[in-house]
């Protein structure tokens, strides 16, 4: 009668244990709620997808808090430098004098970079082309001579057209 008894008792452990450690999973699985990843998207250009939820902003949210602040950016201010800050094993990408966004470590894309600071440098990177090609769209030298360089090569086309046709009758 004993052995019974004790049997039974390892046998209500091994349930206990079991039933415990199903509860705690699915503690772990309740709090980490994901949320999908956001794409950062300003002037056409993909500058960063966001992964991770930080500071109880989701990634959604994230992008169109970074969106907006660019945009304000972009729309006040003519010169504008683009900065990195290091920030509790995350990156701050400023714009001028303003957060533009935080790269965080569950924002990187294993298969594209290696670390936080890679992906930060990249979004950089892609961020200073848009500032650069919005001074460019700004600037009416720049338009100018785009026109002028337009106009002069319509002009050549035309030439050569006049030339083909010019050299086709001499040869017929």
């Amino acid at each position: 009668m004993a052995s019974v008894g004790w049997w039974r008792w390892l046998l209500r452990g091994v349930l206990l244990c079991l039933l415990s450690s199903a509860a705690l999973a699915a503690d772990e699985s309740d709090g980490e709620t994901e949320a999908p990843a956001a794409e950062l998207k300003v002037a056409n250009r993909t500058i960063l997808v966001l992964r991770a939820t930080l500071l109880g902003e989701s990634p959604e949210i994230r992008a169109a808090r970074a969106r907006a602040v660019i945009n304000e950016v972009l729309d006040s201010s003519s010169e504008l430098k683009v900065s990195l800050q290091p920030v509790h094993g995350s990156i701050m990408v400023r714009l001028g004098d303003r957060r533009a966004f935080i790269v965080s470590p569950g924002d990187v894309d294993p298969v594209q970079h290696d670390s936080v600071e890679a992906a930060a440098n990249a979004a950089a990177q892609v961020l200073h082309q848009v500032v650069s090609e919005n001074e460019e769209s700004r600037n009416l030298r720049f338009m100018l001579l785009a026109a002028v360089y337009s106009v002069a090569a319509t002009v050549v086309y035309l030439l050569l057209i006049r030339l083909i046709y010019f050299l086709r009758s001499k040869v017929l």
